[in-house]
């Protein structure tokens, strides 16, 4: 073979090498895609999103930073009370500055320290069992399928509730407007009901109750199919719980997408290349 032509081929095979190599790192980079969002993105969303919906642990954070210039709001059920920040920083004792009820404490203190906003709440059903309660905004309810006093709980990262057998809430903490919290809950206190809502207060509370306190849930339920989703979500910042899941499951499914898309183009590319190279040496020797 002439010189010439020996170095024209050396350097044809040449440019095919590197081509090659380059379908095949487009190729093996795609198959990487497709496992990275396939096998470990997805399946961390996945997981992630069951979680969420499964936990009975939590923390209530404020929507928004507290200006300690302007008096901040405690609503008990539809009463509003103002208090400094002075005032906060001894502890709102809702027995003696907000709701007296004589020989019953209340179930829910909030203080203020640091610029931070605290609940600390208990409650117990009829027979005193705690089915829910919150130490320094960190809640916890039971688990309906171990306490049946427990129908559901929801919650967002500024928000929680906790309905019991009756549907009825039995507390309800929303953190969602600056220098406001709004509390609402149901005690059972020397055989008597007393219902202290977002939607209103009532004393005594019977059967007949029932239906009007069932409206005045924070949020939308059953929990399994709306977690996080407020009734009224006006005047609220908008809190999606699945919202770190799904980005994750989102990026999986791009990444596995791309991945597909790059093996399937490259992949076939670098086999044609082949093969036809492959022919064209064949028509050669023939």
């Amino acid at each position: 073979m002439p010189k010439k032509k020996q170095i024209k081929k050396h350097k044809h095979d040449k440019f095919l090498i590197i081509i090659g190599a380059i379908l095949i790192f487009i190729t093996v980079l795609g198959a990487g895609l497709i496992t990275w969002g396939n096998n470990i993105l997805v399946p961390e969303g996945q997981k992630e999103k069951e979680q969420i919906s499964s936990t009975y642990r939590g923390t209530l954070t404020p929507a928004f930073s507290i200006d300690l210039s302007k008096p901040f709001d405690v609503s008990v059920g539809t009463i509003t009370y103002g208090f400094t920040a002075q005032e906060l920083s001894s502890g709102i004792d809702l027995v003696d500055k907000v709701i007296h009820i004589e020989n019953v404490t209340l179930p829910i203190q909030i203080t203020f320290e640091n610029n931070i906003i605290h609940v600390n709440a208990t409650i117990t059903d009829s027979n005193g069992q705690i089915i829910g309660k919150i130490r320094d905004n960190d809640w916890w309810s039971a688990n309906s399928e171990y306490n049946p006093s427990i129908w559901d709980r929801n919650y967002n990262s500024y928000a929680f509730e906790l309905k019991d057998e009756n549907d009825l809430p039995v507390l309800q903490v929303l953190m969602g407007q600056q220098n406001k919290i709004e509390i609402g809950f149901t005690l059972l206190a020397q055989g008597i009901p007393y219902y202290f809502g977002l939607n209103g207060t009532k004393l005594g509370v019977t059967h007949d109750d029932y239906a009007t306190i069932h409206s005045s849930t924070l949020f939308k339920y059953p929990s399994t199919d709306c977690l996080g989703e407020l009734k009224n979500s006006e005047g609220y910042p908008v809190n999606n719980v699945f919202a770190s899941a799904n980005e994750k499951i989102a990026t999986g499914n791009i990444l596995s997408t791309t991945g597909t898309i790059l093996t399937i183009v490259f992949g076939f590319s670098f086999g044609g290349l082949c093969f036809e190279e492959l022919r064209k040496r064949r028509n050669k020797e023939e």
